[in-house]
């Protein structure tokens, strides 16, 4: 079997070897993202906002150029966002958080920063997947 024919292979869960590529290299986009938005809050807790972006602007930019790629390679794939529970499950995350500073009762800024790191990271990826 030519190697084409091979990554055009359907495998048991109906991807071929191509598909699933494209959609494990999106969720490592994913877990490089946490670790950014962990070493942003890290740098941000002992040296303060500006200067935790100001150093981390290129990796951030870098990991958006990643995380757009990604996206884009895994968008014939994946299905529309808003029809996912992962979606309303962010959407919850976000209503939840807003809402807790409305009333007065914040999370802590680390757990804000990690949630909005990974809903912003989603969305991203999210836009570029809708057709």
């Amino acid at each position: 079997m030519s190697s084409t024919a091979t990554k055009n292979a359907k495998t048991k869960n109906n991807m071929n070897e191509q598909d699933q590529a494209s959609l494990k290299n999106a969720a490592a986009e994913i877990a490089d993202d946490v670790v950014l938005a962990r070493k942003l809050a890290a740098d941000a807790k002992a040296k303060g906002w500006k200067v935790a972006l100001t150093e981390n602007a290129p990796a951030i930019v870098a990991e958006l150029k990643e995380d757009i790629a990604a996206a884009r390679a895994a968008a014939p794939i994946v299905k529309a966002g808003y029809k996912t529970s992962e979606f309303w499950i962010v959407v919850v995350a976000i209503v939840g958080v807003v809402g807790a500073h409305a009333i007065g009762k914040p999370l802590p800024w680390q757990e804000s920063l990690i949630i909005g790191t990974l809903a912003g990271a989603y969305a991203l990826v999210r836009g570029f997947v809708k057709k």
